[in-house]
């Protein structure tokens, strides 16, 4: 998926964690945590534009690992209003991504 479109789902979902939790700033948190995601794809763009070759994918951040992390620290801390939302704009990230990309099942771990 573009950015735009991780950008509008985790805005999406950061809505729903704030209807769930009470806190409007669950909103740019989620959206920070569903695009910013895709800050591993820097290598790539550099790969791609300075060295002329085909990108290799570096998907360092896309794991379903650090989602199940997420989750447990979440439930550690109590579910915080922003690890809340962090995790939902994480997930919504990374189930998309699965769905969308036409990826192998076990392409994010």
């Amino acid at each position: 998926m573009r950015p735009i479109h991780h950008a509008v789902l985790s805005a999406a979902v950061g809505g729903v964690a704030w209807g769930v939790t009470g806190e409007p700033w669950a909103v740019p948190v989620a959206v920070g945590a569903g695009v910013l995601i895709d800050a591993d794809h820097l290598v790539d763009q550099v790969w791609l534009f300075y060295m002329h070759r085909r990108p290799e994918a570096i998907l360092a951040l896309h794991g379903w690992e650090w989602l199940a992390a997420l989750g447990i620290v979440s439930a550690a801390l109590s579910f915080p209003w922003w690890m809340v939302a962090a995790t939902l704009g994480y997930g919504s990230h990374i189930l998309s991504d699965q769905m969308f990309n036409g990826v192998h099942r076990l392409a994010y771990s």
